[in-house]
């Protein structure tokens, strides 16, 4: 998973989200313009994804302007950095300090000093 600040207590929170009355969907936008959660009370709901384009800047906006425009009511979780780079896995460790990921970084740029942007 490229969030590991994503705790239990959150992805609690986005189950909770779903299963309130009024909501069909939840998204948690990552702040590349992606996602890195989403949740479906009817996973057939998922065929609105049909010609979305995965992992780009624009994959957020246009994930939930396709689930909008199924008719879905969505409700948003909070946005958070995913990684798909050695600043983000950098920035992204400062946020879980103490994890297993925090360590792994910590490691890699003791062993890559250039990492450590």
């Amino acid at each position: 998973m490229d969030t590991p600040q994503a705790t239990a207590e959150l992805l609690s929170h986005c189950a909770e989200r779903l299963a309130e009355p009024g909501v069909d969907a939840v998204l948690g936008p990552a702040t590349d313009g992606g996602w890195w959660v989403l949740g479906l009370r009817d996973p057939l709901a998922a065929t609105a994804l049909h010609g979305v384009p995965m992992s780009t800047a624009e994959t957020g906006d246009r994930t939930l302007d396709a689930l909008r425009a199924a008719g879905l009511r969505v409700a948003l979780a909070e946005p958070l950095t995913d990684v798909d780079t050695a600043a983000e896995a950098v920035a992204v460790a400062a946020q879980v300090p103490g994890s297993r990921f925090a360590r792994a970084v910590a490691e890699l740029t003791l062993r890559c000093p250039e990492v450590s942007v």
